[in-house]
């Protein structure tokens, strides 16, 4: 079957069939099988941490697996430009919004954490989101994101594999220009998180030698800022 023309067509496509199959497609966005999308889901709730009394935003939420323990005790809005997806979030107990993420409607600081999980990958520029999501983010408030590592010679493989099969592949990112973006914008950088899925390991290195290390078996990254102003 041939896919669509455009990156969002094929990915509306995707996640309005995914909302309702029995099983996802993981390898499509970026996953090597449902166990890395696991590890990785787990990884994003770690890097998380401690979330209370907080108004949050899971923007490209999916069907809201990855933020739905924080339903609890914050309020928790998701945000995805599947309808189908955007109701399965709301059975998480995420309050859902159908919209893009170029396009996001809600008024400048509005949230005191900002969680953008993978979605990013499936824009034809992943940090063209970033100044919209900044522009959420309450000053000391966090912006959480999650990418497919640019400098991975494993993503860049599978890349290669996927336009020779003529399919849509996820688009990478590069970490150390997302962190310059919310350095520029007053944002405090955490230390990034990274995960290797053939190697099995996730690391959030403080020396900048094993940051260095680490950013090439890693086939992904979680990067989270606090805004100082």
């Amino acid at each position: 079957m041939t896919p669509p023309a455009d990156d969002r067509s094929y990915w509306r496509s995707y996640f309005d069939h995914a909302a309702t199959a029995a099983t996802t497609d993981h390898e499509r966005v970026g996953y090597t099988s449902s166990a890395t999308a696991s590890q990785m889901h787990a990884s994003l709730r770690r890097a998380l941490g401690a979330v209370e009394g907080q108004r949050v935003l899971d923007a490209g939420c999916g069907d809201g697996q990855v933020t739905a323990a924080l339903a609890a005790n914050n309020v928790l809005v998701g945000v995805d430009f599947s309808p189908a997806m955007a109701a399965r979030a709301a059975g998480r107990g995420l309050r859902p919004v159908c919209a893009d993420l170029l396009a996001l409607p809600f008024a400048a600081a509005s949230f005191d954490l900002v969680v953008c999980a993978e979605a990013l990958a499936c824009l034809p520029d992943p940090l063209a989101a970033l100044p919209g999501l900044m522009r959420l983010v309450k000053p000391g408030g966090r912006l959480l994101i999650s990418g497919l590592n640019s400098r991975s010679i494993l993503r860049h493989v599978v890349r290669t594999i996927g336009k020779v099969r003529g399919v849509f592949e996820p688009q990478l990112m590069d970490p150390a220009r997302a962190e310059r973006i919310l350095a520029e914008h007053g944002f405090e950088i955490e230390p990034v998180w990274w995960i290797g899925y053939v190697l099995g390991f996730v690391a959030q290195p403080r020396s900048p030698l094993a940051r260095f290390a680490l950013s090439w078996p890693a086939t992904n990254f979680i990067l989270a800022g606090r805004r100082l102003r």
